[in-house]
């Protein structure tokens, strides 16, 4: 996490956790290695092999490229927030979302919240990605603190 003033305001920028994407890649490739040895070997068919092998290596290069300059984070101003996945930019305003929530997944937890913009104006519940380098019960904080002091008055 890294916090500055700017000319409109304070802002924070949450990245995505290096050490887990560290330990999803190696061991990706480990996994791809050991398949595609088996498929050299003769142990298991050599194409279904080799194509298993290309997608767990493919996989560790995605999953590292969320690290490059701009790729991926979370972005928060006192206007809103900005949701980075690989380039793909998603924006909301903070007018725009309820309370954010914690909902427990098949794996893990997962911030949501729900989300008014939009043509038709009814809402949608959205969940924020969880490969952040900070805890989901943090970034639950940290969106609520954001929310409430962009739309409570200032007395």
């Amino acid at each position: 996490m890294t916090g500055s003033d700017t000319d409109c305001g304070p802002s924070l920028e949450i990245r995505p956790s290096l050490g887990r994407n560290i330990v999803y890649s190696v061991t990706a490739v480990a996994v791809a290695a050991v398949v595609i040895d088996m498929g050299w070997s003769g142990e298991t068919s050599a194409l279904p092999a080799f194509l298993a092998g290309f997608v767990l290596l493919a996989g560790a290069g995605v999953v590292l490229a969320a690290h490059l300059p701009g790729a991926s984070g979370l972005y928060l101003t006192s206007e809103g927030f900005e949701v980075h996945e690989l380039y793909n930019v998603k924006a909301c305003r903070w007018e725009d979302v309820g309370p954010f929530t914690l909902k427990r997944r098949l794996v893990g937890k997962a911030v949501e919240f729900s989300h008014a913009a939009g043509e038709n104006g009814r809402p949608e519940i959205r969940t924020l990605p969880g490969n952040y380098a900070i805890s989901p019960y943090r970034l639950l904080q940290v969106m609520n603190e954001w929310r409430d002091r962009a739309i409570e008055p200032v007395e």
